[in-house]
């Protein structure tokens, strides 16, 4: 199959039969630190922040009757549009359509349909390019998988379809398939994060807090880029609850577009979503461009990064166990030695 034909198959299934409008009008709002010199600490964007005297409610996943809350500021800044004018799909949208062996003209209508495949195929892939342009440059959300691969409780992890060599890899596929469903053009931090939290909170209530998970998502941004732990960390308070209020927004839009309907389904969204992210070219047709090989390179480049980082914590992390011994021991007594 053409990856034309598999974007498209997978766009019909997904509900994205219509190309995005003004896809490159924008970019993205996940920043890239890593290798870039960025600035933080401007939150023009972010709320008002209440008073500490006042009380606040206890932060928790978006019910229907929440009201909308206002948009804000990614925590790190705007990163790069992704590459989509150099995507074959893009060129394929653009190219004129071949005439029959016979050297007969191409019906309009004919050349009509194979334009509007073509589009459509070229905003799919611009879409989860995007998705991947994010999770491959933010720290910030690789720093939140981290969280989930030491925990070992990935989302949807009763499914049959996961292994638990593949955690990564799943949880990121059920991201695209919220990314695509929703109908986002470009994915940014507080995207990928509220569909992450909507996948953990779905799966336990303990984890409904945004709070709660947000902090774990922080707890391990120091490996992957210093600069942001500088800059969140100069004015703390402040930068926490505009990346909160953000996600936070984020997720209430996410569940808006999908008419709150999360379940997804194995075979018709995740797996196809998986072998967007994932697939390479030899394991597929051997036909599949070299763009796209090459994200699929940089996606397993991202998943493996995350468990070397968990690998050398759990190497060097002391158990629980070594603690409480050493609080058992008696105390070495200091003996007085007479001149």
């Amino acid at each position: 199959m053409s990856v034309e034909a598999e974007q498209e198959t997978c766009g019909s299934r997904l509900g994205c039969q219509r190309p995005v409008q003004g896809m490159a009008a924008e970019p993205f709002g996940s920043p890239c630190l890593m290798g870039r010199s960025t600035s933080f600490g401007s939150w023009s964007d972010a709320p008002e922040v209440p008073s500490l005297a006042e009380p606040r409610p206890r932060e928790r996943s978006l019910t229907p009757e929440d009201a909308e809350m206002a948009e804000c500021s990614p925590i790190t800044p705007t990163a790069a549009p992704s590459h989509a004018a150099t995507s074959p799909l893009l060129e394929a949208a653009t190219a004129v359509p071949a005439a029959p062996e016979d050297g007969a003209p191409v019906p309009p209508a004919a050349a009509d349909a194979a334009a509007q495949r073509a589009a459509t195929a070229a905003a799919l892939w611009h879409r989860i390019q995007s998705f991947m342009h994010c999770v491959s440059d933010s720290p910030l959300v690789q720093s939140a998988l981290l969280s989930l691969q030491l925990s070992g409780a990935f989302p949807a992890a009763a499914e049959e379809a996961l292994s638990a060599e593949r955690g990564l890899e799943w949880t990121l596929s059920q991201m695209l398939s919220f990314h695509l469903k929703a109908g986002w053009a470009e994915a940014t931090e507080h995207s990928l994060l509220a569909s992450l939290w909507l996948l953990e909170s779905w799966e336990s209530v303990w984890r409904s807090p945004a709070t709660v998970c947000l902090n774990d998502y922080l707890k391990h941004l120091a490996l992957f880029s210093q600069e942001a732990v500088i800059a969140i960390t100069a004015d703390w308070k402040n930068s926490f609850r505009a990346l909160r209020a953000g996600v936070v927004a984020a997720q209430s839009d996410l569940l808006k577009r999908l008419d709150w309907h999360i379940r997804l389904d194995v075979e018709s969204e995740i797996k196809p979503c998986s072998r967007l992210l994932f697939q390479m070219a030899g394991e597929a047709s051997g036909k599949a461009p070299t763009l796209r090989e090459a994200w699929a390179q940089r996606m397993h480049s991202v998943c493996s990064r995350v468990r070397h980082h968990a690998a050398m914590l759990h190497k060097h992390s002391r158990p629980a166990e070594a603690y409480a011994a050493d609080g058992q021991g008696a105390p070495t007594k200091r003996q007085r030695t007479w001149a």
